[in-house]
């Protein structure tokens, strides 16, 4: 398994990083979301996989919102927007369990003031 997740550890850091730029959730939730990947872009191996779905999920409705957006239908925008909503719920419930983990022992540096940045925010 620690093979596994150091050969994974690229892969994640991407998609952690892939977020951070393409989330926009609104207000509140965008904060939260980008205060729970900056803990986990310094320590990428701990994001669970429940939470790197969790980040491909909100990713596709993201696309989806994109997409219904170009098209100009409303009523998909409207499902889409709902979505998306639920799904940033989903990343900071499954990923902020992640964050606080590793935020659980005292940290320094980067890692330290993204933890004190995320125990602010709750």
């Amino acid at each position: 398994m620690v093979v596994v997740r150091k050969m994974l550890g690229p892969a994640i850091v991407l998609a952690l990083s892939v977020t951070a730029a393409r989330a926009q959730p609104a207000g509140p939730a965008d904060a939260r979301i980008q205060q729970i990947l900056s803990v986990l872009r310094e320590r990428p191996d701990e994001a669970s996989p429940s939470c790197l779905d969790s980040l491909k999920e909100m990713h596709a409705t993201e696309d989806a919102l994109q997409s219904a957006t170009s098209r100009g239908k409303s009523s998909d925008i409207e499902l889409a927007n709902d979505v998306l909503e639920t799904d940033y719920q989903n990343v900071m419930q499954v990923c902020g369990v992640d964050a606080t983990r590793v935020c659980h022992v005292p940290q320094d540096g980067k890692l330290g003031q993204a933890c004190a940045s995320l125990r602010r925010g709750n």
